[in-house]
């Protein structure tokens, strides 16, 4: 499980290999076609598991993001919520779109 952002590093460079891996292994000639599977196989349950393992992580940021940003506008004034809410929607697309490859 990714606990932070070192280890959501860590997860992509993993993931980055093991599509290397994949690549290499699909497209590796002389290998036996049902050792092939069986490796393909293999290597996508991992990949699996990692994307899924970073969208928690990051499904979990933006909860946590979400619940800061409601405990900071209970303390705006009126004239200060559209700007604040304004940068606030700049940082939240930024997180989703920093997500999109992985989903």
């Amino acid at each position: 499980m990714i606990e932070n952002q070192e280890q959501l590093l860590h997860s992509l460079n993993q993931l980055e290999k093991l599509r290397v891996m994949q690549e290499r292994a699909a497209n590796h000639p002389e290998r036996d076609p049902r050792l092939k599977k069986t490796e393909l196989a293999g290597i996508r349950s991992m990949i699996s598991q990692i994307e899924r393992e970073i969208r928690i992580y990051n499904w979990a940021r933006i909860r946590i993001s979400l619940n800061e940003l409601e405990d900071q506008s209970r303390k705006l004034k009126a004239e200060e919520l559209p700007s604040w809410l304004a940068l606030k929607i700049r940082a939240i697309q930024q997180a989703a779109d920093a997500m999109q490859p992985v989903l």
